[in-house]
Formats: structure tokens, C-alpha cells, sequence
């Protein structure tokens, strides 16, 4: 679940729209690369694509720290100020447009065939106001093959000090004791965020979604009943901006010879495509011994010990072959 953390003020004629915007900046539990083994036995369905990012024509490496720039975003609510004893409560619309910078690093989930982005550190503009924020909430941003785009947001309004600050100079003036109006804050969750990324003949990944949000349990009777979010994201890595495509991992046909001793050592020959920049190569969830990259269409492999009937996979920037029975190999 992502947990952004925004700060806004509701939109009082006299201090315009949004008074301040923050993001989190710690990561709490942002799933990782999978284990070989369960990476192995989840692999993608046979005859799939894989999703890949690429920056500059290369890959982006799992764990990369990259940049997200948000061009548009914009939230909406209302809230209900307290009335006082002359006073009766007054309903107030809360907007927040801006653009913002985070940063985070990207982890790749090869069995879910997507990318998910947990930011660590924001840098803020709303309104002309500039500054620095954090809060100790996960921000996973997932991008799931073909083209989807999740984003589960938490939203943190707070009436700033300055509107505090005037109420309590009107009722000074008017002779009315201070008095405290609610809502102070209002935290809201996401219900549901979803959107479209694409690239355009191979220019930058944009990513457009939008939510709606209710309040979190506990809130003030003030807080609004619902709200909405919509925000658009672009990603770069090292400067360079991403781009997203979908394309063709690897593949074994044959497994050549398809047995051999318990004890390993035997030379195996694997047929199939796909095979150039291999990273890994594993029979069941073992690595091989050692492995070359004869061409893109052959791998010789050493296999480990072993035991039983294994799948024999290859993983390559671009993913990891799928399971069929023409990998197989015999102990």
C-alpha cells in the first residue's frame, strides 16, 4: 500500500489555495527482488512479454535510485470549520495543485512482472511556497504489465498557523473569547488509484491516475465525507528519462543432453532465444556451476548436484525464461 503524506490548507479566499505539501521520506517494507527459488517456481506464463524500463537504451538496474517528477497533481475536499458562539460552522473547499521531486529506488518483481518505485526523500513547490518535509510512511508507485499504474495514497490536511492565527484575531475583535475550531487535521486514505502509463514512440514514461479517498477512522466530524486526487508522473534515472516497452524474454526450447549423475559436473547444452547479457542460470533453484553464452540462441551449462526432474531457467536483464517441458532436466 503506498502512504503519501500531502499537507494542505483548506482554500480561505484571503490565503489562496494550498499553504504547504509534504512527502514521506522512509521506506517500510518495499517488497524487493524475489528469492531465486521463489522467483523460479512464480515464473512468468509461457509466450509472455516482459515489462522493462530502460534509460539511455539500457535497463534500469533493480535497487536503482531514480527520480520522480510529478507535472500535475491536484487534490480536492471539503471541510467543516467549528462554528463559534456568534458564528455558525462554515464549509470550506480545500484544493491543492502542484508540482513536486521525489526520489527512491526501484525494485523489480520479475514474478509479478512489474516495477515499484519507494520514494526515500521529496522536494516540495505548492503555491510559490517552497519547503522540506517528511513523514515515516512507505510510497510505493507500482507499474504492472502491459500498462497500469497503482498508487494508494494517504492525504494529511492541517489549517495553518496563519489562518489560526486570524480567527483568533476576529473573535479578539469581536469581543468573543478564543475559542479552538475543528477540524485542525484531517487524514484521508485512498479507496482506489488507478491509471495508464505509456511511452510514445519510445519517449518518456508518463504515468496519469487518480483516486478517491475517505477519511481514516477517527477523524473529526469536520472532516470532509470523501475526497479525490488525480496526478500525473514522469520517472528518470541518472538524468535520462525512462522509457517503458514491453519486450520478449528468453526462452528454452531444449535441454540437450536432459540428463545426468546426482553429482553434477555434467555439460548441458540449452537451445532457445533470447539468451545475450544472461545473468544466471539455474537448474531447479540452484545456479549452475558456470555457464557461456555461445549466442543469443545457445548456452552451455555446467549442472550442479541435484536431484529429480528440475526446470533449467535463464535470467537476462530483459527477465527470466518461462517454465515448460522443454527445459527440464533429469538427476
Amino acid at each position: 500500500m503506498r502512504s503519501r503524506s500531502f499537507f494542505c490548507a483548506p482554500a480561505v479566499k484571503s490565503l489562496g489555495l494550498c499553504a504547504a505539501l509534504a512527502l514521506a521520506q522512509s521506506i517500510l517494507g518495499a517488497p524487493g527482488a524475489l528469492a531465486s527459488g521463489e522467483r523460479h517456481a512464480a515464473a512468468r506464463p509461457s509466450g509472455g512479454t516482459v515489462l522493462v524500463l530502460k534509460a539511455a537504451g539500457e535497463i534500469v538496474p533493480d535497487g536503482a535510485l531514480v527520480h520522480v517528477v510529478a507535472t500535475g497533481y491536484t487534490f480536492k475536499s471539503k471541510v467543516t470549520i467549528e462554528g463559534t458562539g456568534k458564528k455558525a460552522a462554515v464549509e470550506q473547499a480545500v484544493e491543492c495543485e502542484t508540482e513536486y521531486f521525489e526520489q527512491g529506488h526501484i525494485q523489480r518483481n520479475f514474478a509479478a512482472n512489474s516495477w515499484q518505485v519507494t520514494e526515500t526523500q521529496g522536494l516540495d513547490f505548492c503555491e510559490g511556497e517552497e519547503w522540506f518535509a517528511g513523514h515515516g510512511m512507505s510510497h510505493p508507485l507500482l507499474l504492472t504489465a502491459p500498462n497500469i499504474v497503482t498508487d494508494e495514497s494517504s492525504v494529511e490536511l492541517f489549517r495553518t498557523e496563519e489562518q489560526i492565527k486570524a480567527e483568533e484575531k476576529s473573535e479578539f475583535e469581536h469581543e468573543e473569547p478564543l475559542h479552538p475550531r475543528d477540524p485542525k487535521r484531517c487524514t484521508y486514505n485512498t479507496i482506489g488509484a488507478r491509471g495508464h502509463f505509456k511511452s510514445v514512440k519510445g519517449g518518456p514514461l508518463v504515468a496519469k491516475l487518480k483516486g478517491k479517498m475517505v477519511p481514516s477512522p477517527g477523524q473529526s466530524p469536520g472532516c470532509g465525507s470523501k475526497a479525490r486526487w488525480r496526478g500525473m508522473f514522469t520517472l528518470t534515472y541518472k538524468g535520462q528519462p525512462i522509457v517503458a516497452a514491453l519486450e520478449v524474454g528468453p526462452s528454452v526450447s531444449s535441454v540437450s543432453p536432459a540428463a545426468g549423475p546426482e553429482a553434477g559436473g555434467t555439460e548441458v547444452t540449452l537451445s532457445g532465444s533470447g539468451f545475450t547479457g544472461a545473468t544466471a542460470v539455474q537448474f531447479g533453484t540452484i545456479n549452475a556451476t558456470s555457464f557461456k553464452v555461445n549466442s543469443s540462441g545457445s548456452i552451455t551449462a555446467v549442472a550442479p548436484k541435484g536431484s529429480g526432474t528440475v526446470d533449467v531457467t535463464v535470467m537476462t536483464p530483459v527477465g527470466q525464461s518461462a517454465i515448460s517441458p522443454a527445459d527440464q532436466f533429469t538427476y
